[in-house]
Parts: structure tokens; sequence; C-alpha cells
């Protein structure tokens, strides 16, 4: 999003490569924060690539591409073929669900372990493995290409509602686990291998055409030196033209932060945590009070039990004969 705002302001051709369409939210915030989003890329973007695993339906977006799931490629085949490849996204926690599996005897690479160094592509390790486990729907595309067997744990509302959507076309090669006792059951019996091209190809294609064809919007610059263009004024109008939307999706975008569904993610999620916090901090300091008072009630009913002895003590002394 944000580089489609200075794409914008820049006048750069763009071209935007995305999946979260509004139709996958049933929230009303959030399914108004994704179409807001997606009209300011539509209107900013050279084209508009749409990678998706299920089929065709009335979700898709007007003047979208669609191209088939979306993977980078890397170096042929590791070495060590793991059984089973974890892969968690920046929201989400598998590190139990590799531990289990571990458990109950597979070869297990979970790359959010402490020994796991970054590779410029995992789709290597998820083509050699027998099965991936992952939350997000990068990790999907990759399993969609690599023809791997993928079992999809969501964690946050993107993620649910690509899993919802996985589901409900009943998409070859994936099994949805909500639970991790799911996904356990799921590697043990895995889908059917997926079949998919790789859309990377197809986006290359498109962008390399539009490169090596001359610029609708552009104008000879004879200043600049051979085979040098300049983006004239309709093309600068462009983005003045965009304003009002980019300030719809600014509210929008806020509104869709601050918004309660928002699990795990955005502003509401640290105001709630930090509420959490408080309310744990008053909730303490109030039992720290009441223990405070109960040991200074019991210490001052010790007290005045011992100078109530003390003073029958000296009585019965005074009383005593000399």
């Amino acid at each position: 999003m944000f580089a489609a705002m200075a794409a914008s302001r820049a006048d750069i051709p763009l071209y935007v490569l995305k999946h979260d369409m509004p139709e996958l939210y049933h929230d009303p915030l959030e399914r108004s924060g994704a179409q807001f989003h997606t009209l300011f890329q539509l209107s900013a973007a050279r084209e508009f690539f749409y990678p998706v695993v299920w089929p065709e339906s009335g979700g898709d977006p007007d003047r979208a591409t669609r191209i088939p799931p979306v993977a980078l490629d890397g170096e042929p085949a590791v070495r060590d073929d793991a059984e089973i490849v974890v892969v968690p996204s920046h929201y989400s926690s598998l590190d139990r669900v590799a531990d289990h599996l571990r458990r109950q005897g597979y070869d297990v690479v979970n790359v959010a372990d402490d020994d796991w160094e970054a590779v410029p592509s995992l789709l290597p390790y998820i083509r050699g493995a027998d099965c991936v486990v992952c939350s997000g729907y990068s990790t999907i595309m990759d399993a969609a290409v690599a023809g791997t067997p993928c079992v999809v744990h969501p964690a946050t509302d993107e993620q649910d509602a690509v899993a919802e959507w996985i589901d409900r076309f009943d998409v070859t090669g994936f099994t949805i686990a909500p639970e991790p006792i799911d996904v356990l059951d799921a590697v043990a019996t895995p889908p059917e291998a997926p079949e998919f091209r790789n859309g990377a190809d197809v986006i290359a294609q498109r962008v390399l055409a539009d490169v090596r064809n001359p610029d609708p919007y552009a104008t000879p610059d004879s200043d600049a030196g051979d085979g040098a263009t300049t983006i004239d004024r309709a093309a600068r109008g462009h983005s003045v033209r965009a304003v009002p939307t980019l300030l719809a999706v600014g509210l929008l975008t806020v509104g869709s932060a601050v918004h309660p569904v928002r699990v795990g993610t955005g502003v509401y999620s640290k105001l709630h945590q930090a509420g959490s916090y408080l309310r744990r901090g008053v909730s303490r300091g109030l039992q720290a009070s009441k223990r405070a008072a109960s040991y200074g009630a019991t210490q001052a009913r010790s007290g005045a039990k011992r100078l109530h002895a003390a003073a029958k003590r000296l009585g019965r002394a005074a009383a005593a004969p000399f």
C-alpha cells in the first residue's frame, strides 16, 4: 500500500500483486478497508495481478489479471530433504506443532528455529518435503507451485479468510486445520499434491513487454539523451485524481486498525494488551492492598492482645502483697 502511494505521487509505473480481496472478509469494516485498498491500488497500478489457488468467482476484482500462484524460485532441491517443513507467519507460532511432530517421529524443518539460517527461497525445501504446515498465503502459493501437500493452520483474520475460501472451493492439495491437534491428524493423512504453474513467469512476461514497448504516457526527452522519456501531464494527473481515494483509504485503514476483530494485529491489539496489563496491575495492587490491610489488622489485633495480657500481668503484680 505504501509503495502504491509513493508510485502514484512520483508517477512511477506500478504493478500490484494482491490476493486479499474485499469478498474474503465477513466483517463490514474489514471488507470496506480491503475495498478501498484495492480500489486505490487498481487506480494507481499499470496492471493489477491477482494470484490465487481457488477458481474464478464473483469475488474477483474488476480489471484484475488472474494469474496462477506466485513463488520465488530457488536453487535445485536441497540434499537433506525433511519430511515436514513448518513455516509460521509473522503473526503466528507453530513451534509446539513442530515439537509434537518431532515427537511422533517426523523429520521436521521449522524455519522459526534458532538454528535456522535465512535462505533466498523456501521453494526447494518445500518441493523436497512430503508435506508443509503453514499459516500464511505466501507459503500456500509456494506449496501450490512446488506440488507439495499443504496443511493450513490460520492465525489472523486474513489467514482465516483465505482458509475459508480454500475450504469452500475444496482446492486440491490443501487441508484446513483450525486447531493444533487437527494439524497432526492432517499430516498423518495429507491431501493430494497440488498442481499449479508458477505465476511469476506470467508477471515477468507482462512487465518486460511493457518495458520494451514505448510508454503510452511518455514523450521523448531530447535533453535527457537517446531513448529517455518524461511523463507528460496526462500521466501526472493520475496521482491528483487518486487523492480522494487516498484520503478514504487512510480513514478506512485507521478504522480497520482499531477495530476489535483484528485479532493479534493493529492498534486495537496494542491498546487491548495495554488495557490487560493495566487491569492486571490494578488487580494485583488491590490484592496487595488487601494483604497489607489484613496483615496490618492481624498485627494490630496481636499487639492489642499482648498489651491486654501485659496490663493483666501488671494488675496482678500491683495487687500482690509485699
